[in-house]
């Protein structure tokens, strides 16, 4: 299969999951044919700057990579407190928040030749 298919066949399918979102996003609710010409209007916005940044952008760059930049973009424009895991950083969150830490649970501060500790934690 050539890499070009294979491209179409990736954008086709990217742009079929991301209407398949779309419709669930609003499940019980009637769409109107002017707010599906519009979903679909930007779609192929998404899918045009995808190729050009494919065939133009000075250095290679994957699918996956422009995928992954899209949804952390989309999502950080929301507000200071969503974000984009991908799965590594899902999995590093997880560990991380797991609701274990070891430590000796101590405020400490720069002293006179040393630190100093300031309060318990």
């Amino acid at each position: 299969m050539s890499l070009n298919l294979r491209r179409v066949l990736l954008g086709t399918g990217i742009a079929l999951v991301l209407i398949i979102g779309v419709l669930a996003w609003k499940p019980g609710s009637v769409f109107l044919q002017a707010d599906a010409a519009t979903d679909y209007q930007q779609l192929q916005k998404f899918s045009r700057v995808m190729e050009m940044v494919r065939r133009a952008y000075v250095e290679d760059v994957s699918d996956e990579e422009l995928i992954d930049g899209a949804l952390s973009g989309m999502l950080s424009s929301l507000d200071p407190h969503s974000t984009y895991m991908d799965k590594d950083m899902y999995k590093q969150m997880t560990v991380d928040t797991k609701g274990e830490f070891g430590g000796l649970g101590i405020e400490i501060a720069a002293a006179e030749g040393g630190i100093r500790i300031v309060s318990p934690i």
